[in-house]
């Protein structure tokens, strides 16, 4: 890793983006993602089932259900599930 041309270099620019990311966020209440060619995109689709049927989308596609079904039964379990029922009051915890 220390052998890559320019890695301080890369690194500073990219906190740089970084930052400018965050404070443009900060400043117009919106929430950013980037994309895998690091283009900005804004969070504007809502959460579709996949029609893929590996586990893990199997698992993404019930997660509303499981969540309404799910009792914490561990002190730390009843702790995250209070602060997610805080940030997220809408009915769906997730």
């Amino acid at each position: 890793m220390k052998s890559r041309p320019n890695m301080e270099e890369q690194c500073l620019e990219m906190k740089k983006k970084i930052l400018e990311i965050i404070k443009d966020e900060e400043e117009n209440g919106e929430t950013m993602f980037i994309d895998e060619e690091g283009e900005e995109k804004e969070e504007d689709e809502p959460f579709t089932e996949s029609t893929c049927d590996c586990p893990m989308c199997g698992c993404f596609n019930t997660i509303y259900t499981r969540w309404e079904k799910f009792t914490p039964e561990l002190p730390l379990e009843k702790v995250l599930v209070n602060c997610i029922n805080k940030i997220n009051p809408s009915g769906h915890g997730i």
